[in-house]
């Protein structure tokens, strides 16, 4: 029997909202999974076996547009791939990339929203930390106001 460490996933209907899991040695779609809006990268933990799509949300703008989420998939193992839970980032975010660390089940999502600055709102980039066990936001950090964007992200083990 396979597990999630053997299956990739990737996004192949960006516009139709959908993340397809498929088989590395033959390719073949195991499952067409729905995720939210415009996704754009996926993480996968293959102790847990959940994949993480972030969802960029709403068109018209990194961080003035909305709509961020990060859809949480879980694999049975017998190539059932289902939604367990739909992460909203909430306010003006959108998600951007998404790194995890298995060892602590903690899902990483950069992205873009708006804050309020020194003089006035501004756009930022922000990290929001997801608990992997629970699939709940922890906290979101910004590191650096106002840094227009932060694209991606990276976990070092």
């Amino acid at each position: 029997m396979e597990t999630v460490t053997e299956n990739h996933y990737g996004c192949s209907g960006c516009s139709a909202r959908r993340v397809d899991a498929f088989n590395p040695n033959d390719h073949p779609t195991l499952a067409t999974v729905p995720v939210g809006s415009n996704p754009f990268d996926v993480a996968v933990n293959s102790l847990t076996h959940k994949a993480y799509v972030s969802n960029f949300g709403n068109s018209g703008g990194c961080g003035f547009s909305g709509g961020g989420s990060v859809t949480v998939i879980l694999n049975q193992r017998d190539h059932s791939f289902t939604v367990k839970a739909t992460i909203t980032l909430g306010g003006t975010a959108n998600a951007l990339g998404i790194d995890l660390n298995p060892a602590t089940n903690r899902v990483y999502v950069a992205n873009c929203r708006q804050i309020q600055g020194t003089v006035g709102t501004v756009v930022s980039g922000a990290v929001t930390v997801i608990n992997g066990t629970s699939d709940t936001i922890i906290t979101t950090i910004i590191p650096c106001p106002p840094c227009i964007d932060l694209n991606d992200i990276a976990v070092d083990l």
